[in-house]
């Protein structure tokens, strides 16, 4: 955001430099001074950022990101969606290059928790990662729909043994004799 009002209010690097210096504060100033600049690089607004920008981002080891990412594998209340979303971020620290799809595709096909989903995803031979992401959202709405119609039908079984069960018992009267009827339910 500071960059967005720089660009648009100031034209000159040194003016840049010396709004950033006073906004940043005292701390800013002190990392300044640590890093080995020439006189012209110190005015130059974009060499300070790149300066500050590596002083700040930490150092990120590749070999335990790798770990992190081929380690991560579906949580049982997790969306299909939550889990793609949670590998692409985890792959950016990994610096897969041109095989960063490739490597979503094998980890959402390894890490999914239904094991029908996984069956059906090792059959294909052709998988991309947009298919593979289709099939499992394509398998969660429909365990959805199946959760909610055998409610449905549990409540539909229910209300008709309830109704059976009120007429069985009773006492008919037949020639002076009395026996139990079952009684049926008729559809």
């Amino acid at each position: 955001r500071f960059g967005n009002l720089l660009n648009r209010d100031l034209n000159y690097s040194e003016q840049k430099v010396a709004l950033l210096l006073t906004v940043a504060g005292t701390e800013a100033l002190e990392i300044l001074n640590s890093f080995q600049l020439t006189e012209q690089e110190g005015d130059n607004y974009d060499i300070l950022m790149s300066k500050f920008e590596s002083y700040c981002t930490p150092r990120v080891n590749e070999t335990y990101e790798h770990f992190v990412f081929n380690s991560r594998v579906q949580l049982s209340n997790e969306s299909i969606e939550e889990f793609v979303t949670d590998l692409k971020l985890k792959s950016r620290s990994c610096y897969f290059g041109q095989i960063q799809e490739s490597l979503i595709r094998h980890r959402l096909v390894i890490g999914c928790s239904d094991y029908k989903v996984w069956e059906h995803l090792l059959r294909d031979c052709e998988l991309t990662l947009e298919k593979a992401i289709r099939i499992c959202q394509a398998a969660e709405l429909t365990k959805k729909q199946i959760s909610v119609m055998a409610k449905e039908d549990k409540k539909g079984s229910v209300h008709l043994v309830k109704k059976a069960d009120a007429s069985y018992g009773k006492l008919k009267l037949d020639k002076n004799k009395m026996h139990h009827r079952k009684v049926e339910q008729k559809e």
